[in-house]
């Protein structure tokens, strides 16, 4: 789907459009159409002959297994190089969507033949964008998207091809991958759901409710531990300036800690949207170690105990659980009760945390250039010994 295809059926089009159109009366026990398209022929209106192939074209519904797929790949042949292809696409797709064939996997005939049109329609033209839409529809409705999900790493690609596509129609086509995608991909549905929301005027009335979605779906995703991109997003702020609790535990993901986690456990808020307090709670750990390890390369057990309000015997699985998400790296020793951190994920990193990068970087500068120090006032040792002299 990510590129054009060639499409190559044999034949000359008037040839073609006479041979669709007996096939489409011998589908409906008649003769009429083939007439009707034979004079329009012989008049020379093969336009007009074609636009009665495609009128017609929902009984090929009714087609064998054998002959469904060539069928519509031939009425696809004519329709193509069209001038009126933008009239006929609409009556195309509408039956490829709306009528799934009674044949083995119906459905995902249709969605290969919708692919085939997609691929042979020029990439910078509005009608992929209806095509896509059509191959979204049958796929979602008929548990194919699975199938689809592969290609939407092209979608922002093809959104700038079209060129002509509406703010509007990018939203919804956004949600609709967003929605699509969260039973297979929870990270690129909420990636689809920032897009979305991406293209809100902060004012606009529909803006909260997605805003509110996105947050809900990222404290959700069990691989997001990072919220601050999120945070800075126009319509998230704007949750700030309506006091909506949505902003409030994003803040307290973002950048608190368990205490202010459980204090605003305690209202409805989590219940009424359907979040799970344990696991949320498991991450707001989770967060709270990496943050305890971005201040500081050597944790205690105790430390550890108390920012998680555990005991300390299970510190150990807590870091090692910790570690097997990605977000530190380092190791424990049981002997001192500690742990030492190699690499942490700084969940927010703003101007405190390039000012202390900046200074380690300075150290590490400082101690590099002792070590040079060191190096340059070592002599080289002197070999101690008789020269030889070779006579000539």
């Amino acid at each position: 789907m990510a590129s054009n295809s060639l499409l190559v059926v044999d034949g000359q089009a008037d040839g073609q459009i006479k041979e669709l159109g007996e096939f489409i009366d011998k589908l409906k026990d008649s003769s009429t159409l083939l007439q009707q398209v034979d004079t329009l022929l012989i008049e020379g209106d093969e336009e007009r002959a074609l636009s009665r192939l495609v009128e017609e074209s929902a009984i090929l519904a009714g087609a064998t297994k054998e002959e469904y797929e060539p069928a519509y790949t031939l009425l696809i042949n004519l329709i193509i190089s069209s001038p009126s292809l933008p009239t006929y696409l609409p009556k195309v797709i509408s039956n490829l969507s709306t009528q799934i064939p009674n044949l083995p996997n119906g459905a995902l005939r249709n969605l290969n033949i919708l692919t085939i049109l997609f691929n042979v329609i020029p990439s910078n033209s509005i009608l992929r964008y209806k095509t896509f839409d059509a191959i979204l529809e049958v796929s979602s409705k008929n548990n194919l998207f699975e199938l689809v999900l592969p290609q939407t790493k092209y979608v922002h690609e093809w959104i700038t091809e079209w060129g002509d596509l509406s703010s509007q129609d990018q939203r919804t086509l956004l949600l609709k991958l967003a929605f699509a995608s969260e039973p297979f991909n929870a990270e690129t549905s909420l990636s689809f759901l920032i897009d979305s929301l991406n293209l809100y005027s902060t004012d606009n009335e529909n803006a909260r409710p997605l805003a509110q979605r996105v947050v809900m779906q990222a404290l959700s995703a069990p691989k997001r531990f990072e919220f601050d991109e999120i945070l800075e997003i126009e319509a998230i702020q704007n949750l700030k300036t309506l006091n909506d609790p949505a902003y409030t535990i994003l803040d307290i993901f973002a950048c608190k800690d368990l205490v202010a986690f459980r204090k605003f456990a305690q209202s409805s808020w989590l219940k009424e949207n359907e979040l799970d307090q344990v696991s949320l709670e498991r991450k707001i750990r989770f967060i709270t170690i990496a943050s305890l390890a971005s201040k500081s390369r050597t944790l205690t057990y105790s430390q550890i105990a108390s920012a998680l309000d555990i005991s300390e015997d299970e510190v150990e699985l807590w870091i090692i659980d910790v570690i097997r998400v990605g977000l530190v790296e380092g190791r424990l020793c049981q002997i001192q009760k500690t742990f030492l951190v190699n690499r942490t994920t700084y969940r927010m990193f703003g101007k405190k945390e390039w000012e202390s990068l900046g200074i380690r970087l300075k150290n590490w500068k400082i101690n590099l250039d002792e070590q040079l120090k060191v190096l340059h006032g070592v002599s080289p040792v002197k070999e101690h010994g008789a020269d030889i002299h070779v006579d000539a």
